[in-house]
């Protein structure tokens, strides 16, 4: 394994996006690569980037692997007015990233096709489990049923005021809107009293 794919290998979903991004040879603003790569970063980590401000810290994020890429001479910088502007400078690491983010989504693609709406009967093999719509395989620690989840509050609420919507939180969280609503409630809270309203987001700006 070369050291590019090594990279690529342990690179988050959003550095991949980025460089696929980058890959067009275009130039790009700053802000422009934090919305479109940084809407795959976690949502506790772009918290810990700007406690109180996912889009912030989804700037950061991107902002400082776009100046590390910039140390090693991958990417290069300019100055149009008052904006930042980045394009791809060497083509040779770029590949390698984009075979893992094709990897990463055709991985995707096998997941959804597990959670396909229909009637299902799950067949139990001793300590393994058969989908009866694709007939793949995976272990289970038991016949009682999967391990519980045990999302923090604090994560669920970011979520929430990150994507605001329920279910777009549920899919990043890897929960069901269900879950949210059951670990909320027990808050005594509801998605409306964690989603912010669109003219708060408006005068935050």
């Amino acid at each position: 394994m070369s050291r590019n794919q090594d990279s690529a290998k342990r690179a988050d979903r959003a550095v991949l996006e980025l460089a696929r991004i980058l890959s067009d040879g275009e130039w790009h603003t700053t802000s422009y690569l934090a919305i479109a790569a940084g809407k795959y970063l976690r949502p506790e980590v772009a918290w810990r980037r700007a406690p109180g401000n996912l889009s912030e810290g989804q700037r950061l994020y991107v902002n400082r692997k776009l100046c590390v890429w910039k140390r090693f001479g991958r990417v290069e910088k300019r100055r149009n007015g008052k904006r930042m502007e980045w394009r791809l400078l060497k083509t040779d690491w770029v590949d390698a990233y984009l075979a893992e983010l094709d990897k990463r989504r055709a991985g995707s693609r096998q997941r959804d096709a597990h959670n396909m709406v229909g009637p299902r009967r799950y067949v139990l093999t001793g300590i393994r489990v058969t989908c009866p719509n694709c007939q793949y395989s995976f272990a289970v620690k038991s016949a009682s049923g999967r391990k519980p989840l045990n999302i923090p509050f604090i994560n669920i609420c970011e979520a929430l005021q990150h994507y605001r919507d329920v279910r777009l939180a549920a899919d990043s969280l890897g929960c069901s809107v269900g879950y949210i609503y059951k670990v909320l409630g027990q808050q005594g809270k509801r998605p409306k009293d964690v989603i912010p309203a669109p003219l708060a987001i408006g005068l935050r700006r």
